[in-house]
């Protein structure tokens, strides 16, 4: 590598390198824990980048990302709208590649005070239109 060339990591081989990822293809979440349940150890950073550059906020972003998942999945029932299947090979083809937009239904969970609270400050902060 000549000197002050930039390197990228190239995060889509990684992902899908049949090595790494049995069948990577293939829609699998279970891919990312280990038999145990926990998240592989060999997989936790590399979303963050890799070595000296890597992501200082990778950590906090861990952590919001967990917290609002649970919070969500533990507010609402999350449901495939029927007349809307999801394409799960649907997804953008740049550099920065995210699923391509789709419809579920949200359905307050019933049976806690609490879960209102936790509704209301959610619902308040989705953006237009999700």
């Amino acid at each position: 590598i000549p000197a002050g060339a930039s390197v990228v990591g190239n995060h889509w081989a990684i992902g899908h390198d049949p090595n790494v990822f049995p069948n990577p293809e293939h829609f699998d979440p279970q891919r990312w824990l280990t038999s145990e349940g926990a998240l592989r150890a060999d997989l936790r950073s590399y979303p963050f980048g890799f070595g000296r550059r890597i992501c200082p906020g990778q950590h906090l972003a861990d952590g919001s990302v967990y917290i609002t998942t649970a919070l969500t999945l533990w507010a609402f029932s999350i449901a495939e709208v029927a007349a809307k299947p999801i394409d799960v090979m649907a997804f953008t083809d740049t550099m920065n590649t995210h699923p391509l937009p789709f419809q579920v239904a949200f359905a307050p969970r019933q049976g806690s005070r609490s879960a209102e609270g936790v509704r209301e400050g959610l619902v308040g902060h989705v953006p237009e239109g999700l």
